[in-house]
């Protein structure tokens, strides 16, 4: 596959918004660990901090433990759990519960490029509040191969819908859709670094849509 075509396809993920929204410049630090506790069972831990309002502060803090079966070279299932705190300016913190299964999907090749797709199930509780919320999270991914040993070109699109309405605010249909272009490349043998930049546009009602534009720094350690 030519770089160009890679950017053509980087370029097209791009949202185009009709409508005005509000914007925020923000740098997410995750790292990324896996492991194998026996045959073909993976047992991963992501540990997230992301950094709000123009990068001056901590916003966002994501522990997500889960643990998996591979049943294939190219399907990968997972049952995990996600704890969120929103560490919000001026009013109370929230804290988000999660279960989420997820089915992680080696597709196949597009000439030297490999797509896979991630495809993920939450159910999502605010505590003090009543309603379980249901969201689907669609990403498809495309690695590229460049010159460097080991490095690739990834660009990815997630979509994510919310399934029902709740008391805490989720509302039935189109939450947010994430595009990412960047580089990943290995460090060691164990450790991979993935950074470049992400656009995050959310639909809100009852208040402007949010544009937030990200620079992830992801480290993949596998011990």
């Amino acid at each position: 596959m030519k770089f160009s075509y890679c950017l053509a396809l980087a370029a097209s993920a791009l949202p185009i918004v009709a409508h005005a929204a509000t914007e925020d410049f923000q740098t997410w630090n995750t790292i990324n660990l896996s492991t194998n506790v026996a045959k073909n069972v993976p047992l991963t831990m992501e540990i997230s901090g992301r950094m709000v309002d123009d990068s001056g502060r901590l916003g966002v803090v994501i522990l997500r433990p889960a643990i998996g079966y591979k049943f294939s070279d190219s399907v990968t299932v997972f049952l995990g759990y996600t704890h969120q705190k929103t560490i919000n300016n001026g009013r109370a913190d929230a804290d988000e519960n999660r279960i989420h299964q997820q089915v992680n999907w080696r597709i196949g090749k597009i000439g030297k490029a490999t797509l896979a797709s991630r495809t993920r199930i939450e159910q999502r509780w605010i505590e003090g509040r009543r309603d379980m919320g249901w969201r689907v999270r669609e990403r498809l991914q495309l690695q590229v191969p460049l010159k460097a040993k080991g490095a690739h070109f990834v660009i990815s699109n997630e979509m994510l819908f919310a399934l029902n309405t709740t008391d805490w605010g989720a509302r039935a249909g189109f939450d947010q859709m994430r595009n990412f272009v960047g580089v990943n490349f290995p460090l060691s043998k164990m450790v991979t670094l993935e950074t470049g930049y992400q656009n995050r546009y959310q639909e809100r009602r009852g208040a402007a849509d949010r544009m937030d534009h990200i620079i992830p720094i992801t480290l993949n350690i596998k011990l």
